[in-house]
């Protein structure tokens, strides 16, 4: 992927989805996370999809949620072994892993494991970035 085709990862418009699809799409593509709103909504603006590039899979997730939580117990139906590498590529958000607490803005960007428990932060303000899905034994290898 070039980066200057990362403008078309940004549309004009974004949909209003349903938000049990918006969540189910985010657990096909992510593995198990938690999406949560303090106001009950029904829809969320944004999208949760799946790509390839220089074959690695890449998500894009945008949406105008208050957090997305993944715990403990998702990591063990998970059983995922990857690292994730976040691009910012619209408004912010925060993580806290192990910990530590982050906060992104567009054109920032971090290595999330998710082998541990998160919590992205949105406070209802639209968000959206790429995850670019890393196996975590090509990152710890020797090569």
């Amino acid at each position: 992927m070039h980066l200057a085709s990362l403008g078309e990862r940004i549309p004009a418009q974004w949909p209003a989805l349903d938000f049990d699809a918006w969540a189910d799409d985010l657990t096909a593509i992510c593995g198990r996370f938690h999406p949560l709103r303090r106001e009950r909504r029904d829809r969320v603006r944004g999208g949760a999809m799946r790509f390839d590039a220089g074959g690695l899979a890449v998500a894009q997730v945008a949406n105008d949620l208050d957090l997305i939580h993944r715990d403990p117990a998702d990591i063990r139906v998970d059983q995922c072994d990857n690292l994730f590498l976040l691009l910012q590529l619209q408004g912010s958000c925060g993580i806290e892993q192990s910990g530590r607490q982050q906060q992104l803005h567009p054109g920032d960007c971090i290595l999330v494991d998710a082998a541990r428990p998160s919590t992205f932060h949105f406070d209802g303000a639209f968000s959206n970035h790429l995850s670019v899905h890393l196996p975590r034994q090509f990152l710890l290898s020797e090569r």
